[in-house]
């Protein structure tokens, strides 16, 4: 996974789980990560930035039945690309096919993200309308 500096040349970018002393920076970046967030944060940031650093993205992911994951909220910082949606993506793909999860299912209306999941294979759930993909 990479992702580009102000520079355009591309840098690393790890997916990790929010250090505590980090998840302020998540919540600048998406209102709906509240203090009370249910869930796992995750970011997706430059493996060589400092601490202080904005990650590329952000993922609010919860464990449900039948070894699925749901996906609840997915932030890119401002002027990221959907390029960044798209790594941020894959590499939670990647990170819940390691822990064998049956299914990742990507709560969302945003057309950003929605575009970017059909690029990726998800599929509309039928059972649950238009905001839910699979």
């Amino acid at each position: 996974m990479q992702g580009s500096d102000h520079l355009g040349s591309r840098v690393p970018l790890v997916l990790r789980v929010i250090p505590a002393e980090r998840q302020v920076l998540a919540r600048l970046l998406d209102r709906r990560l509240t203090r009370g967030a249910d869930g796992i944060l995750w970011e997706l940031v430059d493996a060589t930035a400092d601490e202080t650093a904005w990650p590329a993205g952000v993922a609010l992911t919860r464990p449900g039945p039948d070894d699925c994951v749901t996906v609840s909220v997915i932030a890119v910082r401002d002027g990221e690309s959907a390029a960044a949606c798209a790594d941020l993506l894959r590499a939670l793909i990647a990170v819940f096919r390691g822990r064998a999860a049956q299914a990742l299912l990507v709560v969302t209306a945003e057309e950003s993200v929605i575009s970017t999941l059909r690029a990726l294979g998800f599929v509309p759930a039928a059972t649950h309308g238009h905001d839910l993909y699979v």
